[in-house]
C-alpha cells in the first residue's frame, strides 16, 4: 500500500519535469516569460485539477494528505533554505517547485523573487485539492450502489 503512494510522488516530479525543462531558461535568467511559458504553466495546473478530480472521484483517500504532504515538503524546504541562505537546499525545491509554474508570471507580471516560488506551490497544492474536492463530490452524488 505505501508503495502505491510513494509511487504517486513520483509520478508528480515526473509530470512536473518537462514543465521545468521548458520554463528553465526563462526562470534561470529572471526574463519575462513568453505566451508559450504561460500556456505551459496553465496546462500544468489544469493536469493538476484534472489528477485531483479522478483521485477524488475515485474515492483515493490518501491524495489530500500525501499531495498536500509533497507541496509542504517544497514549501517548507524553499522557506528554510531561504531563511538560512542555505542554496544548496533551496535550489533544488525552487526547480522542483517553482520553475515549472514559472509561466504564470506572464499572467501576474513579476513580484519579488523570494515570493512568487511560494506563491507558485500555492497555485499547484490549490489546484490540486480544489480538484479532488471536485471529484470527491461527484463520487457521493454517484448511485450508493456504484460507489462501492
Amino acid at each position: 500500500m505505501i508503495g502505491s503512494k510513494i509511487s504517486f510522488v513520483f509520478m508528480l516530479v515526473l509530470v512536473h519535469l518537462p514543465f521545468l525543462i521548458m520554463n528553465l531558461e526563462r526562470a534561470v535568467s529572471g526574463a519575462d516569460p513568453h505566451a508559450i511559458h504561460g500556456v505551459a504553466s496553465i496546462v500544468l495546473v489544469l493536469l493538476l485539477l484534472f489528477s485531483g478530480f479522478v483521485m477524488g472521484y475515485t474515492n483515493q483517500t490518501f491524495y489530500p494528505r500525501w499531495f498536500s504532504a509533497y507541496w509542504l515538503v517544497g514549501v517548507f524546504f524553499m522557506v528554510v533554505g531561504y531563511l538560512l541562505k542555505l542554496y544548496v537546499v533551496l535550489i533544488p525545491f525552487v526547480l522542483l517547485y517553482a520553475v515549472p509554474l514559472y509561466g504564470l508570471v506572464h499572467y501576474t507580471g513579476h513580484s519579488e523573487e523570494t515570493v512568487y516560488p511560494l506563491v507558485h506551490a500555492a497555485v499547484g497544492w490549490g489546484a490540486g485539492i480544489i480538484g479532488y474536492g471536485i471529484g470527491h463530490s461527484r463520487f457521493r452524488r454517484r448511485d450508493p450502489q456504484q460507489a462501492t
